[in-house]
This record gives structure tokens, C-alpha cells and sequence, in this order.
């Protein structure tokens, strides 16, 4: 299984990100809004926390969560100031949320790491409130230079299914990124 390595989380604050990998395009596409309650899973040192913390504004809240506490004492340092970031150390399967408290889930970069994605995504389904949305960035299953191992990538396809399967409907793609799948999808019944 393929996990990030924390001591190379400079990488993930790599201004060249912004070109393949636009948070404020993103998240604008996916519909996140002012007041909301998101969630950033697996959010590293808060390269799109940041900017949903921007969206949600003041009356929203942000909750960020990652199974590295390297990255999640980094992002207290960064969003000291956000009150309505609340960084959490969690496990992959189990995140300290309640039940249907949070209208958008974030997945960037990281549901090639999972390594039950059917027990995580039955977590993130928990979370999620009623027609509430999950967004998934992820790298395209094509050789290049950067990001995880070929092997652990998946098709856009693939996840499409891993979505349905999971009981998320009205699945659509997001703007074509150059590297990454994005889809949006919405919690079913």
C-alpha cells in the first residue's frame, strides 16, 4: 500500500499546484458555500483547507483530518488564526464526526492510499448529511513524473464505481484537470 511520506510534505505546498490542481476552481465547480460544514480528509498540511476555509467563511467550519500528526501539527500552526478550522488527527476507517454533520466531504489525492476503501467510503457516507456531497481528486491512471506508484492509481471509471457501489448517485465529472480524475457525487438514500 502506498502512503505519502510526511517528511516530504513541502511537496505539497508547491506553487506549481496551482496550475494542475486549482483549489478556488475546484471548489467553486463542486458548489461549496458560505456557512457550510466541510470536511478535508486527508488534508495534509492544508493545501485545500486553506481556501475552504475561505469559501465557508466565518459561518462555516472546516474540519480537516489526517492520519499523520507530523501533518496535522503543521496545519494548527497554519489555521491558529481560522476559527473555523479544527485540524483532527483521525484514523483512515473512523473519523470523530457525528452522523450526518457535514454537507461536503473533500478527497484529494488520497483514495489511492486507502486501504479498505469500502469501510471508508461507509464512513464517509456516516458523515454526510442528507444529499450532501463527496468531491474526489485523484491522479489519473496514466505514467508521469509525479504523483503515487501507476499500480495504485485508479480509472476514472473505477472510481465512478467505487462510488456507486458505495451509494453515492448523481456522479459527474468536474473540469477536465490535466492530471487528476475529479468527480462529485451525492450521498443516496
Amino acid at each position: 500500500m502506498h502512503k505519502f511520506n510526511p517528511r516530504k510534505r513541502a511537496l505539497l505546498d508547491d506553487p506549481k499546484r496551482l496550475f494542475f490542481e486549482d483549489p478556488d476552481a475546484i471548489l467553486s465547480e463542486a458548489g461549496v458555500k458560505s456557512g457550510e460544514v466541510v470536511a478535508d480528509i486527508g488534508c495534509g498540511i492544508g493545501f485545500f483547507t486553506l481556501p475552504l476555509a475561505r469559501f465557508v467563511g466565518e459561518n462555516g467550519k472546516v474540519f480537516a483530518l489526517d492520519t499523520s500528526p507530523t501533518m496535522i501539527k503543521e496545519l494548527r500552526k497554519r489555521t491558529i488564526n481560522l476559527k473555523q478550522v479544527r485540524p483532527i488527527h483521525s484514523q483512515e476507517n473512523k473519523f470523530s464526526l457525528g452522523n450526518e454533520s457535514v454537507d461536503f466531504v473533500l478527497l484529494v489525492n488520497m483514495v489511492h492510499e486507502l486501504e479498505d476503501w469500502k469501510l471508508f467510503f461507509k464512513e464517509v457516507k456516516r458523515i454526510l448529511t442528507p444529499g450532501g456531497r463527496v468531491c474526489v481528486v485523484d491522479f489519473k491512471k496514466k505514467k508521469m513524473e509525479m504523483g503515487p506508484p501507476l499500480k495504485v492509481r485508479f480509472t476514472k471509471n473505477r472510481l465512478k464505481r467505487m462510488l456507486r457501489q458505495s451509494g453515492f448517485s448523481r456522479i459527474k465529472s468536474l473540469s477536465p484537470l490535466p492530471f487528476h480524475n475529479a468527480l462529485i457525487s451525492v450521498k443516496g438514500r
